[in-house]
């Protein structure tokens, strides 16, 4: 490993320090050391699953499992991540992804953001759709067979 790959290990660490939410932490750390495990050739991927995650999440008392024995939804740990992600920390997803995972450049960014942003403009172009509906029902729409 080299002494930027360790710098950057340290900084990942440091930041820690810095998340007050313990849910949120405990994401954040199972997510690092699974980027950790990787970088020291433990793991085949960087990336660590969301059932990596839940089962951590279930061992330190953070989620409970289902009446069943199964996970629980991962709804709470996306909104960690994205928690997570608003303050500055590089954790990432993308659609074609098996997980998170932190991005170590540039490049590693691009691809979420993107989906992000054709998600949002997806969402905004069906909100058009709700404003030609509303002129409908408000009699602004054309009469039909007048």
């Amino acid at each position: 490993m080299t002494d930027k790959d360790m710098n950057f290990l340290k900084e990942l660490a440091w930041k820690v320090d810095g998340i007050k939410d313990d849910f949120q932490r405990a994401v954040y750390y199972r997510i690092c050391i699974g980027f950790q495990r990787w970088k020291l050739g433990k793991s085949k991927s960087k990336f660590v699953t969301k059932e990596q995650i839940l089962e951590y999440l279930c061992r330190k008392g953070l989620a409970s499992r289902r009446a069943d024995g199964s996970l629980p939804d991962d709804r709470k740990v996306r909104e960690a991540a994205r928690e997570l992600l608003k303050q500055g920390l590089p954790i990432m997803a993308t659609a074609k992804s098996k997980g998170y995972f932190i991005a170590e450049t540039l490049a590693e960014i691009d691809r979420p953001q993107r989906e992000n942003k054709a998600r949002a403009t997806a969402i905004l172009a069906v909100d058009k759709g709700y404003e030609k509906v509303r002129a409908l029902l408000s009699g602004q729409g054309r009469i039909f067979g007048a």
